[in-house]
């Protein structure tokens, strides 16, 4: 299968294309010029690999949660490639893409053994993109879909999946506090491609309009009021 994946959800760029066995791969640290980069780097993969856009089957690509302007980029150059080639799209999830990135890194010692994985990633304003996964003989399953909570709280989050848990998490106070093991891993199109071969087609969308990005939208100071117990 023909696969193109993009990242620009984070200060790093990074595009891959998947033709059979092959795999090309570029990687660019453009802070918030993915617009001016981008396009440029999908060209330099086709040249390298010598094919046209026409003989993809998929596009895949991480919608998040992270960075707004780096989603909307990211969204609007796989709507362009998606309605100009009629290809379809796999959107994915920023912290499934982290969770399954850490199952294939650190946890395969562990693939035997029921083992929980908590996502926890910086989302500013004192709050942190989280989800959760159960990883069992090599397969992940969902737990929590994503979502924003106030950082109070992660620590009570994370002791509720128990022991056996891996903790991947960019976010300091987290890390800190982590009873689990921690595991550092970085998203980039290569783990986006990786979680996208697993995927089936009942997860694809063939309408490029509906390849929107995911910004988890939560009221953070109404958590904190729930715990407060007004």
């Amino acid at each position: 299968m023909n696969i193109l994946a993009i990242d620009t959800a984070t200060a790093h760029c990074s595009v891959m294309l998947r033709v059979g066995d092959n795999q090309f791969f570029r990687s660019e640290n453009t802070a918030q010029s993915h617009s001016r980069h981008i396009l440029k780097m999908i060209d330099q993969l086709f040249i390298e690999a010598g094919i046209h856009p026409d003989v993809l089957h998929l596009l895949a690509w991480n919608a998040g949660p992270g960075s707004f302007t780096g989603l909307r980029i990211g969204a609007s150059v796989i709507q362009a490639l998606a309605y100009s080639f009629n290809l379809p799209v796999l959107s994915l999830s920023s912290l499934e893409i982290l969770a399954h990135a850490a199952q294939r890194n650190a946890c395969s010692a562990l693939s035997d053994n029921p083992v929980s994985i908590a996502v926890a990633t910086d989302a500013r304003m004192n709050g942190i993109y989280w989800a959760s996964f159960l990883s069992q003989a090599n397969n992940l399953e969902r737990l929590e879909h994503d979502q924003l909570l106030a950082k109070e709280i992660l620590e009570d989050k994370r002791k509720a999946l128990g022991d056996q848990c891996f903790v991947v998490s960019d976010a300091g106070a987290l890390i800190e506090s982590a009873e689990g093991q921690v595991v550092a891993v970085e998203i980039s199109a290569a783990n986006v491609m990786a979680l996208a071969v697993t995927k089936d087609k009942k997860s694809w969308l063939v309408n490029s309009a509906d390849c929107l990005p995911n910004y988890v939208h939560h009221t953070i100071n109404w958590q904190k009021r729930q715990l407060r117990g007004h």
